[in-house]
């Protein structure tokens, strides 16, 4: 939950409060991250108990895109869908807002659209391109007394289109907020205040940066858990068996080369013993030669 000058927002998404990454306050500017999903609703909360005022005005910007501007004496406010055109109904009613409806259209992650060439109906607005992937809450404080106008509709609302891949490289972008299936509810009318904050000075500003988790992940906005022990063990095991691999070559390496001399040794030793008896056997044969036999004579006396 983020707060500025005793006014909380809050984003809720799929109707579970958005975890929020890396917040910040300057002045009375406040911001975060959250994570976006495709296809999941979400909802903008505002509490303005602590501020003293008695009416609040506000404006949601998507995108960069202004989705809905209103005004409200409650102390607690939940913004789930944004006000589109006016339709005719078959209600009751007394005064010029008679029997009209008016679209209600939810708020939606939806994917980041990209084209290669220039589409027709590629985003070139500067605003809605600097500003994509992000949720602006403007809060003013205003007089109670209000005028009352005519019942009326936005139909010119609109979302951001497809941007060129150029345009959006390396930004980390991923997601827009798009407006859900159409649902009609009775229409009421606007009314005009009388802000205490200057235009240009909001009272309190809520900023949401949103894109998937594996962005803001590679950004270090969510930090990465500590891996587990199964985990250690799973990165560490393939290490460790390769090492014990390389050690166990070296040993047959080295148990090999001993091996080898082992035997070259032996064979040394066989060499030489051979030598030596064919050795001896040559000096017995020359001593059979060369020296006299002398045989014992028995003479007759």
């Amino acid at each position: 939950m983020l707060s500025s000058n005793g006014v909380t927002c809050e984003l809720l998404i799929s109707n579970k409060r958005a975890e929020e990454y890396k917040s910040e306050n300057k002045g009375s500017t406040t911001k975060s991250h959250v994570v976006a999903i495709e296809g999941r609703k979400y909802v903008v909360k505002l509490d303005f108990s602590k501020t003293g005022a008695r009416r609040h005005d506000f404006t949601l910007y998507a995108d960069g895109i202004e989705l809905t501007s209103m005004t409200t004496t409650e102390k607690k406010l939940r913004i789930d869908s944004i006000r589109g055109k006016l339709v005719n109904g078959k209600g009751k009613g007394k005064g010029r807002g008679r029997g009209k409806k008016v679209e209600n259209r939810r708020l939606t992650f939806g994917k980041l659209g990209t084209v290669d060439g220039d589409a027709e109906n590629t985003e070139l607005r500067s605003n809605v391109l600097n500003q994509l992937g992000t949720i602006k809450i403007n809060v003013h404080r205003a007089k109670f007394r209000a005028r009352k106008n005519k019942v009326t509709g936005n139909d010119r609302i609109n979302t951001a289109g497809p941007v060129h891949e150029e345009s959006v490289k390396g930004r980390g972008l991923s997601h827009i907020t798009k407006l859900g299936c159409r649902q009609y509810a009775k229409a009421t009318g606007s009314r005009t205040t009388k802000p205490i904050d200057p235009e240009n000075k909001p009272y309190a500003t809520f900023i949401y940066r949103y894109a998937s988790r594996e962005i803001l992940e590679s950004e270090g906005i969510i930090e990465l858990p500590a891996p587990t022990t199964i985990q250690t063990v799973a990165i560490i095991t393939p290490n460790i068996s390769k090492a014990l691999e390389q050690e166990a070559q070296i040993v047959n390496i080295k148990k090999e080369t001993a091996d080898t001399e082992l035997v070259n040794e032996r064979d040394s030793c066989k060499m030489t013993l051979e030598d030596l008896a064919l050795e001896i056997q040559r000096l017995k044969v020359e001593l059979n030669y060369n020296i006299p036999i002398h045989r014992e004579t028995n003479i007759g006396v």
